[in-house]
């Protein structure tokens, strides 16, 4: 997903500002930015303090602002939706993902899109949703689709990922 010499240069800068964010005195931190940071911390990481308090990626973040606000549209009382093509619903998915700026030009893991699918028809108030897989091929239709092999614990994986675009 990310060439080595991205990820080596992701590692700087987020070491680089690590080191810029800690010759700051406690009175410069604000309120805001300790609540932020709180925001983007997963639970998990929390006995992880430095990797905790490392800058998240801004596709990340974008990532679960999509999560959260199909998790709030599931809520709101509207009457459903019997059935919506796969074409149509990846053309609503895409939207989706191009109304968030730091997603553009990215390339997002299938394995992403496959979990969040339920939750984005159950969003859209869908009744019956069409099978994944013929969503997957709209999907492709639309943006860019590729087999990457990328490396994960010493492990060669092979992902399938779509760039938005």
């Amino acid at each position: 997903m990310m060439s080595l010499r991205r990820f080596t240069w992701s590692i700087i800068t987020r070491s680089w500002k690590h080191l810029r964010l800690r010759r700051k005195t406690n009175h410069q931190f604000s309120e805001r930015s300790e609540q932020k940071a709180s925001f983007i911390r997963a639970p998990n990481q929390a006995a992880h303090a430095e990797i905790a308090n490392a800058p998240a990626d801004p596709a990340e973040v974008a990532l679960q602002v999509l999560e959260t606000d199909w998790a709030a549209l599931i809520r709101i009382q509207c009457s459903p939706v019997k059935y919506l093509s796969a074409e149509l619903l990846a053309q609503h998915f895409v939207g989706y993902l191009r109304s968030q700026p730091p997603l553009l030009g990215r390339w997002i893991r299938s394995n992403w899109i496959r979990d969040q699918y339920p939750l984005f028809c159950s969003a859209l108030h869908l009744e019956f949703r069409p099978p994944y897989q013929d969503f997957a091929n709209s999907l492709a239709q639309i943006v860019p689709r590729r087999r990457m092999d990328i490396r994960e614990k010493g492990r060669r994986v092979t992902v399938t990922a779509y760039r938005v675009t």
